[in-house]
């Protein structure tokens, strides 16, 4: 909070975030493993996987551990972590009261970021004009998009684990 010379008080925005650079190689790394068509796309991993798995586990438990990685991969392009969180640890509120919970939701905000910005300047840059309409929203919308990105990030870095073990196996 700031005091004015009138001797009310403003409040003040700080903000730290990583170098736009940086987000940008991030996002250029990330479009690898999130975008559907892209050779190491999470999808593609899981269907070869998939392939290789459901004759040897049928519906065993290991093939419904395997079905849970893709369940929990719709589940976060659709909802922040935190109100996935949230409606897990709540059921019978679900998500309320939790911020940032309306649009622009994951799959939103990550191709609005990455199309109007930080991989190519065109078909988003309106989109994501509109995200940042004040200092706070910008700052706001820039994280929602970080915590987009880190919940999917976890989810790729814990299933690359998951198909390291699969091939160690065979």
């Amino acid at each position: 909070m700031q005091t004015l010379p009138d001797g009310t008080q403003e409040e003040t925005l700080t903000t730290d975030f990583v170098s736009r650079e940086v987000t940008r190689g991030f996002a250029v790394a990330f479009r690898q493993l999130y975008e559907p068509g892209e050779s190491a796309s999470f999808l593609k991993a899981y269907n070869a996987v998939a392939r290789q798995a459901r004759p040897q586990w049928g519906d065993d438990e290991n093939w419904q551990a395997l079905a849970q990685w893709r369940a929990a991969h719709g589940k976060l392009r659709a909802k922040p972590l935190k109100v996935l969180s949230s409606e897990k640890l709540f059921p019978d509120r679900g998500a309320i009261g939790v911020p940032g919970d309306g649009p622009p939701y994951p799959e939103e905000i990550i191709s609005t970021y990455n199309y109007g910005d930080l991989i190519h300047w065109g078909s988003k840059r309106q989109e994501l004009s509109a995200l940042g309409r004040t200092e706070f929203d910008s700052a706001w919308n820039q994280l929602r998009f970080l915590e987009a990105v880190g919940g999917l990030s976890h989810l790729y870095i814990g299933f690359g684990g998951v198909v390291a073990n699969i091939l160690a196996e065979d």
